[in-house]
């Protein structure tokens, strides 16, 4: 049994992307639907806001000390003030109905995310990467629907990728040097009455933490896709989830309050907070994204937090 505790008081319609910084020792989130960008310095626990988008699905670090946002139509530089004007690299132009969704810097160092379809429709959605030289993105796997979390083995040879469609999650043998996926498989399925997959990471002796959403809980799977434990949340829908922390030592799980107000519920008092625990392991060191789409160097941003919102307040979206 694990204690999981608010990391603050914000409240996210739909937390997301949670990374963890260690060059600058800052915990980032994003509120995906209201576009906004949180950075939480782990030392003095202050958090900064900003709104970049109209919709945010992640922000990770790059090595020129800027960073990439994954905006609705592509990936983005973040700019030094105010919101994002449009992306620096579009993806699926020709598809009106899809956006980028989670991402996350792999081992060969380039940015890896994969797209959503608002019409469910089967297959349409891939998984992309970055390049080796700036503004180059390709598709490196197809027949996605829904996209999600994704992560490596401690050893770099295997990736994970969610499919929240059809409840899966996806297994490929990586190789770092090209950064070609190759025999892909089912490695779990989860049933329907356990929540969708969504966020998912790895810890350093290799297990497969994976947030379920609507589940109340997370799943802890070994290497082979055997569920070595369910951990139960003081939440409903866990999104995403990351090890932070100088030591890597606390596991920190972003919430969502959306599902609960648009049916007409009240949130319970830690629906879209940012949870945070020690689970006895420790994660992986990320990665900062080799290639920038743009060097921009990222500084401090004002504080403006933004409020819980009540059901009455929150717009259906």
């Amino acid at each position: 049994m694990y204690l999981f505790e608010p990391l603050t008081d914000v409240r996210c319609r739909v937390g997301e992307g949670p990374t963890w910084c260690p060059e600058r020792g800052e915990l980032w989130w994003v509120d995906l639907p209201r576009g906004a960008w949180y950075r939480y310095v782990w030392a003095t626990g202050s958090v900064d806001s900003r709104t970049l988008s109209d919709r945010l699905s992640f922000v990770a670090p790059d090595d020129a000390g800027g960073a990439i946002a994954g905006i609705a139509d592509g990936l983005a530089a973040v700019p030094d003030t105010g919101p994002i004007a449009t992306a620096d690299l579009p993806v699926e132009a020709g598809l009106e109905s899809t956006f980028v969704n989670d991402g996350k810097v792999g081992p060969d160092r380039r940015l890896y995310f994969g797209t959503f379809d608002r019409l469910r429709r089967d297959g349409v959605c891939g998984l992309y990467r970055t390049g080796d030289t700036v503004g180059a993105v390709e598709r490196v796997v197809s027949g996605l629907t829904i996209s999600n979390g994704l992560d490596w083995s401690p050893d770099g040879s295997t990736m994970y990728v969610v499919d929240s469609q059809h409840q899966h999650v996806l297994a490929f043998a990586f190789d770092s040097g090209s950064g070609s996926l190759t025999a892909r498989r089912v490695l779990i399925t989860i049933p329907a009455d356990q929540g969708m997959p969504d966020g998912l990471a790895v810890d350093a002796d290799g297990d497969i933490w994976l947030a379920l959403y609507g589940g109340s809980a997370l799943g802890r799977f070994g290497a082979t896709g055997v569920l070595r434990e369910m951990v139960e949340l003081p939440v409903t829908c866990p999104a995403s989830l990351c090890f932070a922390g100088p030591q890597l030592d606390t596991l920190v799980v972003t919430t969502a309050y959306a599902r609960i107000v648009d049916h007409g519920r009240e949130p319970g008092p830690l629906d879209g907070a940012v949870l945070r625990a020690r689970v006895g392991v420790r994660g992986q060191r990320p990665r900062s994204a080799r290639v920038p789409v743009r060097p921009v160097p990222v500084r401090p941003v004002p504080v403006r937090p933004l409020p819980f919102a009540k059901p009455s307040d929150v717009p259906r979206s």
